[in-house]
């Protein structure tokens, strides 16, 4: 083919792309429908996520240099028991991905008021926000709308309402802090990694993640958090990938107490 030729043909193109521009969206073909409101949101298993009340507080305000002081200047509407850690969310994941499934359905809004007051109070207790400048809503909106919208599909997590009841029941069966008691392992003690671990693979019949906080003041390690992976009829599975999260082998594994709010001196 000559350089005329190709020279001919590109100028019919160009002449053919304003000709269609020119005309009236009518004329155009349409656009495919967009997909910013919902995303697929197929998914294998869940992840149960609880926290360390205590170390939560220190870790997400910063505020270690509390760590040894007999109040805690986070609320303590959690503090009653040692043993009830509280939700951080509840997942919906891939088995071949680290990454959690977020933000599924854009037009499933959060929606304060579908909250009355009986489960803002279940919230408060067992799925409460440890920031202490927070607005309590958006710790609850935030796991609405990133990973409550990735489970809408399963009939008992469909809507906002259930899943925040269905987690913080499911909570309530599987906290840590109850299992791990009953396998000797207590709040205000310290712990080889492997000891701790074995217990909660005792406990549950199958492997977490276990996550750490360091304390820039003490050099303590804090066991902050924890990861239960579930099928999606909720029996557990044993979760993949790095099990210690960022925990130190070497290190021993210092499980807080919860402690008391610390109150104003009266002036």
């Amino acid at each position: 083919m000559s350089l005329r030729a190709i020279l001919s043909i590109a100028a019919l193109l160009t002449l053919l792309v304003a000709v269609v521009n020119s005309l009236p969206k009518r004329y155009r073909k349409p656009k495919p429908p967009s997909t910013d409101a919902y995303v697929g949101s197929d998914f294998d298993y869940y992840v149960l996520a609880q926290v360390v009340p205590q170390v939560q507080c220190y870790k997400v305000n910063n505020l270690w240099k509390a760590e040894n002081s007999s109040c805690s200047p986070c609320s303590s509407s959690w503090a009653r028991n040692d043993l009830d850690w509280t939700v951080h969310g509840l997942w919906p994941s891939n088995l071949y991905s680290d990454r959690f499934l977020g933000n599924c359905n854009r037009t499933a809004r959060f929606d304060g008021d579908q909250l009355d007051a009986e489960l803002r109070a279940q919230l408060e207790y067992h799925w409460t926000d440890l920031k202490r400048a927070a607005y309590k809503d958006d710790f609850w909106r935030h796991e609405w709308e990133k990973h409550g919208t990735c489970a809408m599909q399963v009939d008992v997590l469909s809507g906002m309402r259930n899943y925040f009841q269905q987690t913080i029941e499911l909570l309530k069966r599987f906290n840590v802090g109850h299992h791990l008691e009953r396998q000797g392992v207590t709040p205000g003690n310290h712990y080889d990694f492997d000891e701790f671990n074995n217990a909660i693979v005792e406990a549950y019949g199958a492997q977490a993640k276990i996550k750490c906080a360091k304390s820039p003041t003490t050099g303590l390690q804090y066991v902050n958090e924890v990861h239960l992976c579930m099928d999606r009829s909720f029996k557990m599975i044993d979760c993949t990938g790095v099990l210690a999260g960022s925990c130190s082998k070497k290190k021993k594994l210092t499980y807080a107490k919860n402690a008391n709010q610390c109150t104003r001196k009266q002036s």
